[in-house]
């Protein structure tokens, strides 16, 4: 009995990835991690777990940027010249590509420390799609990453592009 109370609380607090939620406006479609709580902003998309014993929780946000605006400046921070290429896939159908097709532009991370002391990682991807680059970015302590880095793999390796339909 107590290794079964021990295994459903263990289980309790594991995630997996729940069931694929497209965002056509940012050309993607994700499976988030089960039990995160989706927020929705006029400009992005916000997951965050929904039980967590400690603050900051680990968040992934989806946001489109329009090709029209200077890229530049939004990824100074992000130091452009950094973003890792990485070899691509043949698309799953017509109108669904997997990671590291050509709309796939890249990839980048990097820590800092906030005001309190915590160290924090990033891992930011880009989609480079025909009127915006969409950006999916981790963010969470490094302590955090690592315990849960096989579940953000999981995620980013679950997310398919949207082809828009005028691409055919």
């Amino acid at each position: 009995m107590r290794y079964a109370l021990l295994l459903l609380c263990f289980c309790s607090c594991t995630y997996a990835l729940s069931k694929p939620i497209d965002l056509p406006k940012m050309g993607l479609r994700l499976c988030p991690p089960s039990g995160w709580v989706w927020e929705k902003f006029p400009t992005k998309h916000v997951f965050k777990p929904k039980d967590w014993t400690k603050e900051p929780r680990p968040t992934i946000t989806v946001q489109a940027i329009p090709t029209e605006m200077e890229l530049d400046s939004f990824m100074a921070a992000d130091f452009r010249e950094n973003i890792v290429k990485y070899e691509g896939f043949a698309p799953k159908s017509r109108e669904q590509f997997m990671p590291g097709d050509d709309y796939d532009w890249g990839f980048n991370s990097w820590t800092y420390i906030r005001p309190d002391g915590l160290k924090m990682f990033v891992y930011r991807r880009y989609y480079e799609l025909p009127e915006y680059v969409t950006t999916v970015t981790i963010e969470a302590t490094e302590k955090d990453w690592a315990r849960n880095h096989s579940l953000f793999e999981d995620f980013l390796n679950s997310i398919v592009v949207l082809v828009p339909k005028n691409k055919e």
